[in-house]
């Protein structure tokens, strides 16, 4: 599943942190994912304590929010959000996801704007996955 392979990559990511600042401990990770991605939090959340088992993640506090995703058509310059366009996507392979889960970027391709039905549409916030904010206890 793709939620593995993103909570890999962010446990990596805080743990090559924590070296970097020397820290003793990680308290609270905050992390933010973009709806376009249409990850599932509680398969995240899964594969995060998995992951983190064994390593100094593994009794931390893990946050993870949702960030609604805006769209902007550059030919009309309308602006709306992804879950207007959500029920126009075709799902794909056996999971039923659509192809956005796994390339946001690709948005232009599947959806078009709501007025102009134009396909020249940017991204304003909302994708991808990123680790917003990580709390260590850092000893003198």
């Amino acid at each position: 599943m793709h939620e593995w392979s993103l909570a890999n990559g962010i446990v990596r990511t805080v743990l090559q942190e924590k070296e970097k600042n020397g820290a003793s401990a990680i308290k609270i990770v905050e992390i933010s994912v973009g709806e376009i991605s249409q990850i599932d939090i509680e398969t995240l959340r899964y594969a995060l304590e998995n992951i983190a088992r064994g390593t100094p993640l593994e009794n931390s506090e893990i946050r993870i929010d949702m960030e609604r995703t805006e769209l902007k058509c550059r030919t009309c310059g309308h602006i709306w959000n992804f879950e207007e366009s959500k029920k126009y996507l075709e799902p794909v392979g056996e999971e039923g996801d659509n192809a956005l889960h796994y390339l946001p970027e690709s948005v232009s391709i599947f959806v078009k704007c709501p007025v102009c039905h134009g396909q020249d549409i940017e991204i304003l916030g909302g994708s991808g996955v990123r680790v917003k904010k990580i709390i260590m206890e850092v000893e003198d």
